[in-house]
């Protein structure tokens, strides 16, 4: 991909991204006053139930009846969360407008410092829902819940590492962590479109429409934060034609199938049937490392020496992947049954081991600095 039309489909996406983050902003920034007062606007609500039905929106299996004796006790923490969530969405969109943040460099800073502290505000008050709420009280349950907390505790965690790596004066580091950061915070919008498509769609409760919403969007996350660090990346590369993976990289990968092969196993014997959910897990799993795989040639093809390297590291990261299903699941039967914790292993491992070779990519574009003189 030539740098021209590379810097036009990063924009083209950051124009898409900018729109999305301010339609949803204000929505999330007013969404709880309605469990203050009952003349709040409701502005998601109108949005959704225009889109999905007042059946889906608002009837049986929906967040507002489901949830709403949970979020009127937890009202003040989550008025913290979404107010300064929104708030983040909306100053990250900016914070990623390249000419803008070149042009006011000193504004890109205050700003910068702004989104930290209303992101800790953020995770602080979704860190103290998940904690008064528990998973039996969850939406979905304990897969949702998991979800919940990973998401909770992986953007706090990647605001905090681009603030060190910006610190330390690693400008792509800085970036790949807070690409991350903005993707979790992505994670609102983004399921609320899903929402809007499957129960628009389909005849399901709201509740099924966010169960299977997560669970694509735990396998879609970070390799859209990953698309968006290839997007972002103009470094230069020298050309290199190295295919080979490295005799520990083709251990990992056997691994990989040799714990996928245990999965199967263990699923045929303890649960059998092939649920609509484990359809999904198998049809998720095969397009993102169809995906993996031809962002992969593409670079190879291309001879991009940075780009090879990258995506090396995100592959060996989708072989651990299993590896780390079957132990979450082993560990999970402990405390539920097989078949939940099957369902909660699907919501949690995979992002994590993604994300695992996401940080060890940001490892990588440390850059060593001359000692001064």
């Amino acid at each position: 991909m030539n740098l021209i039309l590379k810097r036009q489909i990063s924009t083209f996406f950051w124009i898409l991204i900018a729109l999305i983050s301010l339609l949803y902003g204000p929505m999330a920034i007013e969404y709880f006053a309605h469990f203050f007062t009952p003349n709040a606007p409701k502005l998601w609500l109108h949005v959704f139930t225009w889109f999905a039905g007042e059946k889906h929106t608002q009837g049986a299996g929906s967040v507002e009846v489901v949830q709403h004796t949970v979020y009127t006790h937890s009202r003040v923490s989550m008025l913290f969360h979404t107010v300064a969530g929104g708030t983040a969405i909306l100053l990250a969109s900016l914070q990623f407008y390249t000419p803008f943040r070149k042009k006011y460099p000193h504004i890109h800073r205050t700003i910068g410092k702004v989104f930290m502290t209303i992101v800790v505000i953020s995770m602080i008050g979704s860190i103290s829902f998940l904690i008064a709420t528990g998973p039996k009280e969850s939406f979905n349950g304990l897969p949702f819940y998991l979800q919940l907390w990973i998401l909770a505790l992986g953007t706090l965690t990647s605001a905090i590492l681009g603030v060190i790596a910006i610190i330390k004066g690693q400008l792509k580091m800085h970036q790949a962590a807070m690409i991350f950061c903005f993707a979790l915070l992505l994670s609102a919008p983004v399921l609320r479109i899903e929402w809007l498509f499957i129960g628009g769609l389909l005849n399901v409760t709201h509740q099924t429409s966010n169960f299977f919403s997560s669970l694509i969007f735990g396998y879609l996350v970070v390799p859209c934060a990953i698309a968006a660090t290839r997007l972002t990346d103009f470094r230069k590369s020298s050309a290199s034609s190295r295919l080979t993976f490295t005799a520990v990289d083709k251990g990992l990968i056997g691994l990989g199938i040799l714990a996928t092969l245990a999965i199967a196993a263990k699923y045929r014997m303890q649960i059998g049937e092939l649920t609509n959910v484990t359809i999904c897990v198998i049809i998720l799993a095969v397009m993102t490392l169809a995906a993996y795989g031809l962002a992969w040639r593409a670079s190879v093809r291309a001879h991009n020496e940075v780009a090879i390297k990258e995506w090396r590291i995100h592959l060996l990261a989708y072989f651990i992947s299993p590896i780390v299903f079957i132990v979450f699941w082993q560990i999970l039967c402990q405390f539920t049954t097989v078949y939940e914790a099957f369902e909660a292993t699907s919501f949690t491992a995979p992002p994590i081991a993604f994300a695992i070779g996401y940080l060890f990519m940001a490892i990588s574009r440390y850059v060593k600095r001359a000692p001064l003189a």
